[in-house]
Parts: C-alpha cells; sequence; structure tokens
C-alpha cells in the first residue's frame, strides 16, 4: 500500500489589510515524491471578491487566479517557465508563500500523508475552502425555518394575503448578481426584511456575516443611484453557544442593517411584525 506525503497551502484574499480578515478562496497540493501538484479555487467566493471593497479590480484578481491555476497544475505545470522551483521541489510552496504578501496570499505549507492524494485534496478544499452542497443544506434549512416562522407571524394579520408584504423580493446589484430578500413592504419607503442564520457548525459565522454585508452595501449603492431610501431590517440568529464570537458577529451585523431583530427574542420578534401590521401599506 503506497503513502505519499504532501503539503498544502490555502490561498487567501483579504479585502481590508488594515483589518486583516481574510477568506479563503483556494487550495494547492503538492506532492513532491509523486510529482503531483493540484490547484482550485472556489468560483462563488472569487465572483463576489470585489463586493468586499470597491477599490478592488475583480478582473485584475481573477487575471491573478488564472495565472495561478495555469502554473500549478499537473497539466501545465511543465511546460510553464518557472522561477519558484523544480517540479520536484519539496519547499516549493514555502517560496510561493514568501514571494507573496499582499492581498491574495498563500498561508504557509503544511504536510500531510495520505493514500490518495486527489481524495485528500477534495477533503482539505471542503474543510478548508468551500463546502458548497453541505453549506447549502444546513443553513438553508434553519434559514427557511426562520422565514417559515415570520411568515406564519405576518399572516395573522393577513399582511402577506393582502398583498401589503411581499415575498420572495429580488435585488440585482452592480454586477448583475441576485440580492435574494425574504420580505418587503412600504410605509413611505422600501423595507426589504432579510433572515440570516449564523447558527451553522457547517458555515463559518463571521464569512457569512461580511457576505451579507457586502450584499448590504450594494443595496445601499443602488438605493442611492435610484434616489431611493431603502431600509434594510434583518432578523439574525447567533450561534446558540455564547461564544467569544458573538460580539464579534454582532458588530459586523450592525453594519450590515438599519435595524436588527434577535429571532432566539421572541417578544421582540412579536413587536416588530406587530409594528408592521400598523405601519405598512400598499
Amino acid at each position: 500500500m503506497n503513502v505519499y506525503q504532501a503539503y498544502y497551502t490555502i490561498v487567501r484574499f483579504i479585502p481590508d489589510l488594515v483589518r486583516n480578515e481574510p477568506i479563503n478562496i483556494g487550495l494547492i497540493i503538492h506532492s513532491p515524491q509523486k510529482q503531483y501538484i493540484r490547484t482550485e479555487f472556489a468560483d462563488k467566493k472569487v465572483n463576489i471578491i470585489s463586493r468586499y471593497n470597491e477599490d478592488i479590480d475583480p478582473s485584475v484578481v481573477k487575471y491573478v487566479i488564472r495565472d495561478i491555476i495555469e502554473d500549478f497544475d499537473n497539466e501545465n505545470y511543465i511546460i510553464r517557465n518557472h522561477k519558484m522551483g523544480s517540479f520536484d521541489d519539496d519547499k516549493l510552496l514555502h517560496k510561493i508563500s514568501a514571494a507573496h504578501s499582499n492581498q491574495l496570499q498563500f498561508t504557509r505549507p503544511k504536510g500531510v500523508i495520505t493514500q490518495d492524494l486527489d481524495k485528500e485534496f477534495e477533503r482539505l478544499f471542503e474543510e478548508l475552502v468551500f463546502k458548497e452542497e453541505r453549506i447549502k443544506r444546513d443553513r438553508a434549512i434553519e434559514e427557511r425555518t426562520m422565514k417559515s416562522t415570520i411568515r406564519k407571524k405576518l399572516n395573522q394579520f393577513k399582511l402577506i394575503e393582502d398583498s401589503i408584504v411581499k415575498e420572495n423580493y429580488i435585488e440585482v446589484d452592480r454586477f448583475g448578481d441576485k440580492i435574494k430578500i425574504d420580505f418587503k413592504y412600504m410605509n413611505g419607503k422600501p423595507n426589504l426584511i432579510k433572515n440570516i442564520s449564523l447558527d451553522t457548525k457547517s458555515k463559518d459565522p463571521m464569512e457569512h456575516s461580511k457576505l451579507w454585508l457586502a450584499n448590504y452595501r450594494e443595496i445601499k449603492i443602488s438605493s442611492k443611484r435610484e434616489g431611493i431610501d431603502k431600509n434594510v431590517q434583518l432578523i439574525y440568529c447567533l450561534p446558540d453557544d455564547n461564544s467569544n464570537i458573538n460580539n464579534s458577529l454582532i458588530a459586523c451585523l450592525k453594519e450590515a442593517s438599519d435595524e436588527m431583530i434577535d429571532y432566539r427574542d421572541e417578544e421582540k420578534v412579536n413587536y416588530f411584525v406587530n409594528k408592521i401590521a400598523k405601519i405598512a401599506h400598499n
């Protein structure tokens, strides 16, 4: 039974070098022993990367990522002109890491031992970069539950039935991407209600809150361009373990909303729904 030693590095993007809050967007794994190297990026994260910092040109980031992919995979490696080191150089990832110190960075390489390099790559990618299917399933259940609860409370006043509150509203950002809003109602101006759950083990809560912050900023940009003051009301659900990260999450969510409602506080949720019943109109 063959066992291989390999090294891996995580490719990170840092939207703000001062705050230094990296987002994992890619993975490179290298086995000098097997002459194996593989690179992959989470396309969905890369596609919204410019939302985190308006000064970033998304096309430039994508060109850099394209070069990394072309440089560091088995099919292209042999035919490229490499200044970093030879194909079987066991310090190759260390050299890559040392060469990058801007917004696109490489973590210090770590070693792994495995019988199957491809399976190990997939495991690391899902664990450290992007778990698409599991994230969608776990997060959707929680947020769908939140939405269902709010829908039932709104329908106690026939707000959705009478089309005073509209469900499943869509905002479109500057890049043509859709931002899903759970409910919308009017009170002199548009009010957008979004449910967001950070109580999931399969999704990093800080990354999830930052993604919504990016969406919130896009809504505000479109609001300004349209000359319409849109009010964003965020119904949030924090992790239920009173972890130290909750304070940081709250700080981020405050930046990402005009009004916050704690889903776990039923009294506040009921007050919020009752207020909508009094002030909302067609």
